[in-house]
């Protein structure tokens, strides 16, 4: 038995038992304020996503619970209503609707709901990012209406995954783009006759190890899992830097008894794509506690049975080169794509140096090319390194500076990236 299996297995495992233990929090008729009602129903549509993954993984019963609470809410009026009432919101009110539809646990004066909803000019008069209208034609298919489905093969080529984020010059929520059109192309990885049996177009392949890198180092596990399941199902990632990041984020369950979130609370809010949830104010420390990991716990249960499901054929298939990098090396590496992204060079640069003799290196020649290319480019047209408008007059403003901007900041700065950069041309 691969060691992939059983990494898999506690992972999900960690992860359903705290899931478990929060179901009450999912319900998305019961809040206490508009914040958390904004956020549970967020959460509600993402559980109904994992239910309808257990259906297609052939484990209906894991989630008995949720499932059950998918039917009984999907179906109420109370809830099918808010679709009536504002059509425009397809992507937000729609989707545990659609899924209860996949499963045939949909009602008719619930499905009635559903396909007025989805008939009415106003579904549709809305301004769509590429990774929304995916999301909506995964939608319009699962529901059984593929004829009013936006054209995944046209929409993709406007996003993410063909116009790739930078492993350093990206934003979270871009990298959410990425996983969410992928995720979606691929139907969670199970065939379905709507939709498309090949990888993805585009290039942004060879960025996934980067991005896994960098959030890696960032202790983002949520944003992690994500990438490390597309990066299989579009045979983008090696085995062995698979088993490598899952038994890390796998380390870091068993010491919190489940899957740690992100300090912030941006993966959480940005994930589903539903921009109009706003920061809350939430003072029950329980109430904290969920929204900061439940998304992520709802990542890794279905993450890790997608990985197993998919790993003999990933293996076979797969051409990334293997490696021998250790925990340690990659977070080494994913540590100096973290100070980047902080703009942080003198640090990044440093430890860009430091790596430059090692495996990890090696295994990874694509992401030291991209992060030595991005440290060139930051060498400005005084032959300094960074771009510094803020800080500069922040210094210059303040009534109290000391000492040189350009002596005590930036000369230090690029004496750290010239010599970065003179490692990797000497090699």
């Amino acid at each position: 038995m691969d060691e992939i299996t059983t990494i898999t297995e506690q992972l999900s495992v960690s992860a359903d038992d705290w899931l478990n233990s929060h179901l009450s929090n999912f319900d998305p008729l019961v809040f206490e304020s508009g914040a958390m009602k904004q956020i549970r129903r967020k959460a509600f549509i993402e559980m109904a996503m994992m239910v309808y993954i257990d259906e297609r993984l052939g484990d209906q019963n894991r989630h008995k619970g949720f499932r059950d609470l998918l039917v009984e809410r999907a179906n109420e009026r109370h809830y099918y209503e808010l679709l009536l009432r504002n059509p425009s919101k397809l992507r937000f009110h729609g989707p545990a609707l659609v899924y209860a539809h996949a499963l045939n646990e949909l009602q008719q004066p619930a499905t009635r709901a559903l396909e007025s909803a989805m008939g009415r000019d106003s579904a549709w008069a809305v301004e769509r990012k590429p990774c929304a209208l995916i999301d909506v034609s995964h939608l319009c298919k699962l529901a059984g209406r593929p004829d009013i489905a936006p054209k995944m093969r046209a929409v993709i080529e406007f996003g993410a995954q063909c116009n790739p984020p930078g492993i350093i010059e990206s934003e979270l929520k871009t990298v959410y783009a990425l996983t969410h059109d992928v995720l979606f192309w691929h139907h969670f990885g199970f065939e379905h006759p709507e939709y498309p049996s090949e990888t993805t177009p585009g290039n942004a392949d060879d960025r996934y190890r980067g991005l896994v890198l960098r959030y890696l180092a960032e202790e983002n596990y949520d944003i992690v899992l994500e990438l490390v399941l597309c990066g299989v199902l579009q045979r983008a990632l090696s085995p062995t830097t698979v088993r490598v990041v899952l038994k890390i984020v796998l380390d870091s369950t068993e010491e919190a008894g489940y899957v740690p979130g992100p300090d912030m609370d941006e993966s959480g809010l940005i994930s589903a794509g539903v921009d109009e949830i706003s920061e809350a104010e939430i003072s029950d420390t329980a109430e904290t506690e969920w929204r900061k990991n439940y998304h992520t716990n709802l990542v890794a249960t279905v993450a890790a049975r997608i990985i197993d499901h998919h790993w003999e054929r990933f293996l076979a298939e797969t051409s990334r080169p293997t490696h021998n990098c250790t925990a340690r090396e990659l977070e080494e590496l994913g540590s100096v794509l973290k100070a980047f992204a902080k703009y942080d060079l003198k640090t990044g640069a440093s430890r860009l140096t430091d790596v430059a003799d090692s495996r990890v290196a090696e295994a990874f020649p694509d992401v030291i090319a991209d992060t030595v290319a991005f440290l060139k480019d930051q060498r400005n047209q005084n032959g300094n390194y960074g771009y510094w408008t803020d800080e500069r007059l922040l210094f210059e403003a303040s009534e109290d500076r000391t000492g040189s901007f350009e002596a005590d900041l930036v000369e230090p700065i690029a004496e750290e990236c010239e010599t970065a950069i003179q490692t990797f041309e000497n090699r």
